[in-house]
């Protein structure tokens, strides 16, 4: 298993590279790429961001609840795996159907586009929870550990 920062440098990458083809042809219209594509890249874009997101809060997790070994508890990893699949499909394929559905010519279909917008805000929210929760728990490690340390004091500032 590579190590977090592995990770985010592999997401940050693909972002990094999905924006370089994106750049090629921004708005489709000189027609070097076609808007299905520039559409699912976008998705994928956005899905790859939420990823690194993801992947920081499942750090945090393992943090607190990893004891000594520093293992990532089973309901996080599942967790994780669950929200990157849907996030990659609201994000990708339904792009993709989208595009099939309007013609390729940059228009939204209402439906779909609020099925995306539910599923996106859904992962986000309910990460957002698992963050809030495991943050508050580093922030009362550390209020109750080394406090006097000026590095735990500065993290327990940003907490």
């Amino acid at each position: 298993m590579r190590s977090t920062n592995e990770q985010l440098c592999v997401l940050c990458f693909a972002t990094t590279f999905f924006h370089l083809i994106i750049s090629i042809d921004i708005d489709t219209f000189a027609g070097t790429i076609p808007y299905i594509v520039n559409a699912m890249l976008l998705g994928a874009m956005g899905s790859l961001m939420l990823s690194c997101a993801v992947l920081l809060v499942v750090s945090w997790v393992t943090i607190v609840d990893g004891g000594k070994a520093k293992t990532t508890p089973d309901w996080a990893t599942k967790f994780s795996r669950i929200s990157f699949g849907l996030i990659l499909f609201t994000e990708v394929v339904l792009a993709f159907t989208e595009c099939i559905i309007t013609g390729d010519n940059g228009a939204y279909d209402g439906s779909i586009d609020a099925v995306k917008g539910f599923l996106f805000a859904g992962v986000a929210a309910s990460w957002a929870t698992v963050c809030a929760k495991y943050g508050m728990k580093i922030a009362a490690m550390l209020k109750g550990g080394a406090a006097d340390n000026k590095q735990s004091a500065q993290i327990q500032k940003f907490m």
